[in-house]
């Protein structure tokens, strides 16, 4: 018989307990670490808890729709509103996303890796001013001009227009 192992990172009371009696029922040969990345106040807590906990182990990524899971979304294995079958699926053949991959993707866009540097220049701006048209003004670009940027990489993201592309870059990444 083998040994149930599996960590479930989630503030979802309801969500813990689901996986719990889900697990339960399920053996497998290797640990799990189910992942509510929606959870997470930030991408470093993302990272930190990844890194330290779930070093070398298959991550189930669980989405609930909001900013990071966005972020993650090709490594997004499981959506909250998901059926019972489709979740013991994944667990047995789903997407094999380890540690590594998740903690590379998370490293990429805290770096801002996949950006020029006009457009980081534009986080920065984003980073220092409380309003887009703000962060235009402090660039000396036109607005239309500058929201065309924010726009170029809010896509890059997965976010739908510079107003989220903003309220990502104050919120999320502010990372010690």
């Amino acid at each position: 018989m083998l040994q149930r192992k599996y960590i479930v990172f989630t503030q979802d009371t309801y969500l813990r307990c689901s996986i719990d009696a889900l697990m339960q029922a399920s053996f497998t040969e290797e640990i799990l670490c189910f992942c509510d990345v929606d959870s997470f106040p930030s991408l470093d807590a993302l990272y930190r808890a990844i890194e330290s906990v779930c070093a070398d182990t298959r991550v189930i990524i669980i989405s609930r729709g909001l900013w990071l899971s966005r972020l993650l979304g090709s490594l997004v294995d499981l959506e909250m509103t998901d059926d019972f079958y489709k979740w013991r699926l994944c667990i047995f053949k789903g997407q094999r996303n380890h540690s590594r991959k998740i903690i590379d993707k998370i490293l990429s866009i805290r770096q801002l890796k996949t950006l020029t540097r006009r457009e980081i220049y534009v986080i920065h701006l984003l980073l220092a001013a409380n309003s887009v048209s703000e962060a235009a003004k402090l660039a000396r670009f036109d607005v239309k001009f500058f929201q065309a940027i924010t726009i170029a990489i809010a896509r890059k993201y997965n976010l739908r227009n510079s107003n989220e592309l903003h309220f990502f870059v104050r919120k999320y990444m502010l990372w010690s």
